[in-house]
C-alpha cells in the first residue's frame, strides 16, 4: 500500500476517535446542547419578528415514535450510500474495463 492510503487511513480513524471523544460528554437521554434546537430556533424567530412567525409547513405523516423516524432516516442514508457506491464503483470499474 502507497504512503497515502496509509495516511488516508490514518486520518479517517483519527476524525473517528476525535468524533467519539467529543460525542461521549452528550448526555444520552437527548438532554444535551443539540436538545430541542427547532424549538429554540423558533423562540429566538419570534422574538426578533414580534411574534409573529408562523411554521409554513406542516408534516404530512408523523411517525408514532422516536424510534421509528431513526430508522427512517438510518434506512435513507443507508440507500443514499448505497446508490453512491454503486455509482461509483460502476463507472471506476468501467474506466479499468476500458482501459484493458
Amino acid at each position: 500500500m502507497k504512503k497515502t492510503g496509509y495516511l488516508i487511513i490514518f486520518i479517517s480513524i483519527a476524525a473517528l476517535l476525535w468524533l467519539i471523544y467529543i460525542t461521549a460528554n452528550q448526555p444520552i437521554n437527548g438532554a444535551g446542547a443539540w436538545a430541542g434546537g427547532d424549538s429554540l430556533l423558533v423562540n429566538q424567530i419570534a422574538g426578533v419578528t414580534g411574534g409573529e412567525y408562523k411554521p409554513w409547513f406542516t408534516p404530512i405523516w408523523k411517525p408514532q415514535s422516536g424510534e421509528v423516524e431513526t430508522f427512517m432516516f438510518s434506512f435513507q442514508a443507508a440507500m443514499g450510500a448505497l446508490f453512491v457506491g454503486l455509482y461509483v464503483g460502476y463507472y471506476k470499474g468501467k474506466k479499468e474495463a476500458s482501459e484493458k
